[in-house]
């Protein structure tokens, strides 16, 4: 489900930015060959302008959202054999033991809040 929506937050920033070029192309072909109407030519540069700034904004929020959450866990542990690590030493937060997706280990413990008295 996380890589649909990264796929479509990509897709959909490229097509705003896309949109917004061909828009202001589009506009400055037409303006070659006919006198220039300045209202409406003003439009035309504030929509597409608008469109390529807003489709890098969520281009970056985009990459940065997804980026994030890798980035900030230190540790993770199993749910299977209860072994806690580096998250930077597993590879895709795999456990090697067990061979399952680790947790991070906040989430681990507000999962199992019982296993905080062991410590």
């Amino acid at each position: 489900m996380k890589n649909s929506s990264k796929l479509f937050d990509y897709i959909f920033s490229f097509m705003s930015i896309i949109l917004g070029v061909i828009i202001y192309i589009d506009r400055q072909a037409k303006d070659a060959f006919r006198v220039y109407d300045f209202s409406q030519y003003n439009l035309y540069i504030i929509v597409s302008a608008s469109l390529i700034l807003f489709g890098l904004i969520w281009f970056y929020t985009t990459f940065k959202s997804h980026t994030k959450y890798k980035q900030n866990i230190e540790f993770s542990k199993c749910q299977n054999c209860k072994i806690s690590y580096r998250y930077e030493t597993l590879k895709d937060g795999i456990c090697p033991t067990c061979n399952i997706k680790t947790i991070e280990i906040d989430e681990y413990y507000k999962k199992y809040p019982e296993e905080l008295d062991d410590i």
